[in-house]
């Protein structure tokens, strides 16, 4: 379930059918928007979201109050449709048109938008297995897909970028690229760049390459999540041609450490 919040209104708006299984556990993503574009927001917001049957008098049937930073204007968190209330209130029915509330508290102040409304049904699978269904084998194909799904690259960020470009893989991952375009600019700048620790897993590594263009305006400097410098400040040494740069990090599981880092050809 995707929810952007948009600062303005205040309005929230939900991407796509929302569906939510009694019983299960909901994944959650919400984006922050100011006039249509990526939130800078100052400080972590506090966020709450409620769903109450629209056919009785409000009575709170699930909760979520815990979100975790992907981005400094996305944050996620996990639902609980299991809440024992959800589901005695979906035992007699098999869906149900509920009312969805979503509060934010931003620098203070709180915002509550407008009601969303989803749907919750029964769950479906679930319970004994019709039948047997033989065993099943690990083929090289599944074993190749299940491998190359912990290796990705993320498209060039170019620079600079408002605030601070924040590298965050989607998903838990064993090797990452995530390549930077550090460009002239319009005059001197100094870019911070910080390595999540979302989805990193004990052994992971991070590829970062920086393109420099022929410019001495852009600095770059990489960190932790916990704002240790792992590199910088970087600067292109011979303005007059574009270099590249190669930084290579490793997580052990609670931080980023350096392993290497160079000026290639």
């Amino acid at each position: 379930m995707t929810i952007t919040f948009e600062t303005t209104g205040p309005t929230a708006t939900l991407t796509g059918v929302s569906v939510i299984k009694s019983g299960s556990q909901v994944p959650v993503t919400f984006n922050f928007t100011t006039n249509g574009s990526p939130s800078v927001l100052a400080g972590t917001p506090a966020i709450e979201m409620g769903i109450s049957q629209q056919s009785s008098s409000p009575a709170l049937l699930a909760f979520l109050d815990t979100f975790t930073a992907l981005t400094p204007n996305t944050y996620t968190g996990i639902l609980n449709a299991n809440d024992s209330r959800l589901v005695t209130a979906m035992a007699s029915t098999q869906s149900a048109a509920m009312n969805m509330e979503v509060a934010v508290t931003i620098e203070g102040e709180e915002y509550i938008a407008p009601n969303l409304v989803v749907t919750v049904q029964q769950g479906i699978i679930g319970g004994a297995p019709s039948g047997e269904g033989g065993p099943s084998y690990v083929t090289t194909t599944m074993l190749a897909a299940a491998v190359a799904g912990l290796a990705g690259s993320a498209a060039a960020v170019n620079l600079p970028q408002g605030g601070t470009v924040n590298i965050a893989p989607g998903s838990a991952f064993l090797n990452f690229e995530a390549p930077l375009e550090v460009g002239a600019g319009t005059g001197s700048y100094a870019q911070a760049v910080s390595i999540s620790d979302g989805n990193a897993i004990n052994g992971s590594v991070m590829f970062i390459p920086m393109d420099f263009a022929a410019s001495a305006n852009g600095t770059v400097n990489i960190s932790d999540a916990g704002g240790n410098v792992l590199e910088g400040p970087l600067v292109n040494y011979d303005p007059a041609n574009a270099h590249s740069f190669l930084l290579i990090a490793r997580f052990d599981g609670t931080a980023w450490h350096k392993m290497w880092g160079a000026w290639v050809p």
